[in-house]
This record gives C-alpha cells, sequence and structure tokens, in this order.
C-alpha cells in the first residue's frame, strides 16, 4: 500500500494544493497519506472507501479524509469526477479559531449536532454539504492553485478556512435546541478529562478543541453549566478520587496522583470541600 507523504504533494513549501482527478480503472489503489484532504465530488457518482467501509458518494458531496486513513474509490458508470484540496496543519490559521488535527476537526463539527462527539470516530465519517456553495468554492480554489498568480499561497490558506468555516456552519447551523448542545458540550469535556485526568488540564486546551478562545470558552461552559471549567473539572477529579476509593486498596496518595493532583494539602481541601470529609474517612465510612 502506498504511503503520500507531505514531500510528494506539496512542492516548494506550498502548505495548500488542488488537484482535479477522475476514476480510471486500475488506476488508483488503496492508499493513505501524512496530511489532511477534503474531496468534493465535481461530477457523477461512486464509492468512497474508506477504513474498510463504503460509501455511496454523488456529485455535490463532500468527504473529510483523516490523515493516516487507508482510502480508495470505485465509479458507478462511466463519470466520476472530484477535486482534491490537501493541506497541512500549518495551513489553518484564524485568529479565534485552532484546528489542530482533522479528528478534531471532524468531532467538534458535530458536536451540537445529534451525533455523541464521545462515541464518534472519525474516521468512519462522511461530510455531505451545501452543493452549490461548495462547488464555486472548490472551483475557485483549484483555478487559482493551476494559474498560480502572485499571492495564490494567501489566497489559498484563506480559501481553506473560509471552506472549513462553512463546513462547521453547515452542521452547527442544524443543531438541535440549547439543551443537546450543553449536552454535548459538556461530554467535549469530559472525553478530553478522562483521557487525560492524570495532567493538569488548561482552558486553552480544551477551548482549541472547540475552535473557541479560551475566554469566549469560559462564558460559554459556565452560561450552560452554571460552573466554571474549573470548578468542573475538580468535580469530575473527586469523582474519580470516590471511584478508585470505592472499588480498589490503592492509597490515598496514589489516588490522588491518578486523578491528578500532586500537591496532597491541596487535594485534601478539595476533596473536603466537594464530599464534607477527608479521603480517609470516606473510605472508612465506605467499610
Amino acid at each position: 500500500m502506498y504511503k503520500y507523504d507531505i514531500k510528494d504533494i506539496f512542492p516548494n513549501s506550498e502548505r495548500v494544493v488542488l488537484t482535479k482527478s477522475e476514476f480510471r480503472p486500475n488506476e488508483l489503489s488503496d492508499h493513505i497519506h501524512t496530511y489532511i484532504e477534503i474531496v468534493y465530488i465535481s461530477d457523477g457518482a461512486g464509492y468512497h472507501i474508506l477504513n474498510g467501509r463504503k460509501y455511496k458518494v454523488r456529485k455535490g458531496d463532500i468527504l473529510f479524509i483523516p490523515k493516516e486513513s487507508v482510502h480508495n474509490y470505485e465509479a458507478i458508470g462511466t463519470v466520476f469526477e472530484w477535486i482534491n484540496c490537501m493541506f497541512t496543519d500549518d495551513a489553518l490559521h484564524i485568529d479565534g479559531v485552532n484546528i489542530s488535527n482533522a479528528e478534531d476537526i471532524l468531532k467538534i463539527s458535530l458536536f451540537t449536532n445529534l451525533f455523541d462527539c464521545v462515541k464518534l470516530n472519525a474516521a468512519d465519517v462522511e461530510l455531505f454539504a451545501q452543493r452549490d456553495e461548495f462547488e464555486t468554492l472548490f472551483s475557485d480554489m483549484l483555478k487559482e492553485y493551476e494559474l498560480k498568480r502572485t499571492g495564490y499561497r494567501e489566497i489559498l490558506e484563506f480559501s481553506l478556512n473560509v471552506l472549513l468555516i462553512k463546513i462547521l456552519r453547515g452542521f452547527t447551523s442544524a443543531a438541535p435546541p440549547q439543551q443537546t448542545a450543553k449536552k454535548d458540550l459538556v461530554h467535549l469535556v469530559l472525553d478530553y478529562f478522562n483521557i487525560n485526568k492524570t495532567k493538569d488540564i488548561r482552558l486553552d486546551e480544551i477551548a482549541k478543541r472547540a475552535f473557541f478562545s479560551p475566554k469566549y470558552f469560559q462564558r460559554l461552559f459556565k452560561r450552560q453549566t452554571g460552573k466554571s471549567l474549573t470548578d468542573f473539572l475538580h468535580e469530575q477529579r473527586v469523582k474519580a478520587a470516590c471511584e478508585l476509593l470505592e472499588k480498589t486498596d490503592k492509597s490515598v496518595t496514589q489516588i490522588m496522583n491518578e486523578v491528578g493532583y500532586n500537591d496532597t494539602k491541596f487535594f485534601y481541601s478539595i476533596f473536603k470541600r466537594y464530599m464534607k470529609t477527608t479521603p480517609g474517612n470516606y473510605k472508612k465510612l465506605l467499610s
């Protein structure tokens, strides 16, 4: 299986590359790449095969292909064409919007939709968007790349960010009522916490995953949950500590470290704030 690397696709330090492709039997096999790719189906219909799963696609569909994903195409009929927009991580730079990798883009683009972003596997999902608007954008980007006139790199990077915002807008505009958005925003934080609970979790790290500035994320989270992110994380750490006290024979110090604290006095203070007793007394009450 061939692996396309950044050096194969991005000449002269370019960060956004557009190509037009058409399906020809036996010319394209399963492959992976180390960059991110968004594909617009410009004509015909076929199948996109992503990580072993087959999706039917047709003109107007947008496909999101994360890095290191195995994919390929099959045609339906005689015409099957698409435009590839391939880009590196550092091509993304919008004030107030931070995008670090393909999986995050897809997760957060759906976090206010009907999907559960905690359970979502980005490599198994396709994006389907409004057709006319995206056809123009992809065509203009392809023309800009082919002509390579002065300033084309800057225009392509700007257009890429516009493209991603429009994709995000397409999903968030179909978002369910506020209570669902609230639930999924909490799920986003819980998902990150469960992976990183032993670490010092920073507001800017989580805000980055939600494509918000830290200040805006904090304000939104407080409005939706009634708690600051700091208080919410302390609450989750104490819950995790209680579960370990109930289900294991680990020492208080071990548990303290496993839930992300390294200062005993501070851990006892936080634990007592939420549980009205010390970790040791809580353990005794269970016996």
